[in-house]
């Protein structure tokens, strides 16, 4: 789900450093994976249905088999999808607390001075 889209209740019960992690991950996955993933994963699959139609072609019989092992294949797909889902939630509110102590104490950082805190917030980060 895009944050983008989310609600302001959204932003208003979520913490920051969720909504930062969040985001800059998002935009990792953008500026990084996808470009260089695509013109591989497109390759491979132009490659893999060449091979597959020529299987067919000389065996026929082939097809009834390969649609079997494509149902098996789906279904495991959409378990490996769900699994990966969770372990990325996961990650991230593991994370979230690092990025929210960050962000506060740069807002603060003024008051952190002022009241000479800087060792106590130095043992806090650590």
């Amino acid at each position: 789900k895009s944050i983008f889209r989310s609600p302001l209740s959204w932003f208003d019960t979520t913490p920051t450093g969720r909504v930062i992690n969040r985001a800059i991950k998002d935009q990792t996955v953008v500026d990084e994976d996808v470009p260089s993933n695509l013109a591989t994963t497109l390759r491979l699959i132009v490659m893999v249905l060449m091979n597959l139609a020529l299987i067919v072609y000389i065996t026929p019989w082939f097809a009834i088999l390969l649609f079997i092992l494509l149902v098996l294949y789906l279904k495991w797909f959409l378990l490996g999808v769900q699994l990966a889902r969770d372990t990325r939630r996961i990650e991230s509110v593991a994370k979230s607390p690092i990025f929210a102590l960050f962000g506060e104490s740069l807002e603060g950082l003024t008051t952190i001075r002022a009241r000479k805190l800087i060792p106590q917030q130095m043992n806090q980060m650590e």
